[in-house]
């Protein structure tokens, strides 16, 4: 259940990353339902026929459709958002994973949910 809220944290934290970076308040649409639907759809097919990880960059393509599709954006502009949301969320996460791991939480999906929800509330 933990492994299912941290997913939810962290499609949330992609949309409203990219919502930020159009200076958009973050608003229930068409396009952003359809986002969280299809993005959980494919991490739990990941998930359940444990698929590799490297799988789940199929993600990237449902956030550049997004991009693409919810603030009318060219291709390329989808590409260097999509890229520039990778890198700022990398990188809280990287800030965060490092503070979890120095805490005595061994249970992994744990620490998944803790790190993507500050992820989030960052």
């Amino acid at each position: 259940m933990l492994y299912h809220c941290g997913l939810l944290f962290e499609i949330w934290t992609l949309i409203i990353c990219m919502h930020r970076m159009h200076n958009e308040k973050v608003r229930i649409d068409f396009w952003t339902i359809n986002f969280s639907f299809v993005s959980m759809i494919i991490l739990e097919i990941i998930y359940f026929f444990d698929f590799n990880n490297i799988t789940s960059m199929v993600i990237y393509l449902t956030m550049i459709g997004y991009s693409f599709a919810r603030f009318r954006e060219n291709f390329s502009q989808a590409v260097i958002t999509v890229i520039l949301t990778i890198v700022i969320i990398a990188t809280v996460q990287f800030v965060s994973a490092f503070v979890v791991n120095l805490s005595c939480i061994s249970n992994v999906e744990t620490r998944f949910f803790i790190i993507n929800f500050i992820t989030y509330c960052f």
